[in-house]
């Protein structure tokens, strides 16, 4: 929980799977849409999709999104149960397996879109990630992941909720993993790579609240879309 060291609220930290179990019940908050669908969308031939993996599914939020413009089945995976149960409410996937996201049973070089949305800030480790992707990507899919900038986390602001009590709580974060993901993807087993980045600024929409307007025009989030063994 390196996010600790540049911790500015002091909020008690809680682990992934406790903190977004809590969660999960009140994650669909329509700022979130900010940090991803809102400006992704032109970013990948979502039709061309014949079968997605939807990696760190979480409520389904993604996959409700996914559904309206891939024409393939989606598999989802998360490591939450109250996220999955979620999912399931929602998302007419062919499969909702409850996993991590580094080891999940999903078969081998079945998948010509994979997304993995506002998870890796949360890995120790995004080599495992990355090793899963490749695994999973049949040839000249594409890999889309989405992060929260390592701007907010090395600020002080990890990702965080507040709890049925009412008490804010961070959930643990690596702020290392997240500057890693930006600088570079180590693909592995997928031949020659290519990949588009962008990032999204936290405008006008994003910064109703007073706390929020010091951060107007900053990066609140980033895109990778990799197109894997082309």
């Amino acid at each position: 929980m390196d996010h600790l060291r540049y911790d500015v609220r002091k909020y008690r930290s809680v682990a992934v799977r406790d903190g977004y179990g809590e969660w999960a019940a009140t994650y669909d908050d329509p700022v979130l849409d900010l940090l991803d669908c809102g400006y992704w969308v032109g970013t990948v031939p979502w039709r061309d999709g014949k079968r997605a993996a939807d990696l760190a599914c979480g409520t389904g939020r993604i996959g409700v999104w996914l559904k309206e413009r891939v024409s393939g089945p989606i598999d989802g995976v998360d490591l939450t149960p109250e996220m999955l149960e979620q999912a399931r409410s929602k998302v007419p996937t062919r499969a909702s397996i409850l996993a991590d996201v580094a080891r999940t049973p999903l078969p081998d070089d079945a998948y010509d879109l994979i997304t993995a949305v506002l998870v890796d800030e949360h890995l120790a480790s995004l080599d495992p990630l990355y090793e899963e992707a490749a695994r999973i990507a049949c040839a000249g899919s594409r890999f889309v992941l989405v992060g929260y900038h390592p701007f907010f986390l090395i600020n002080g602001i990890p990702t965080h909720y507040d709890s049925a009590s009412g008490e804010p709580l961070a959930i643990e974060c690596f702020t290392s993993t997240s500057s890693a993901t930006i600088s570079s993807l180590p693909m592995r087993r997928v031949g020659s790579s290519t990949c588009t980045k962008g990032s999204s600024m936290m405008s006008g929409t994003g910064v109703q609240t007073r706390k929020w307007r010091r951060f107007l025009d900053q990066p609140v989030s980033f895109a990778m879309v990799w197109q894997l063994g082309i």
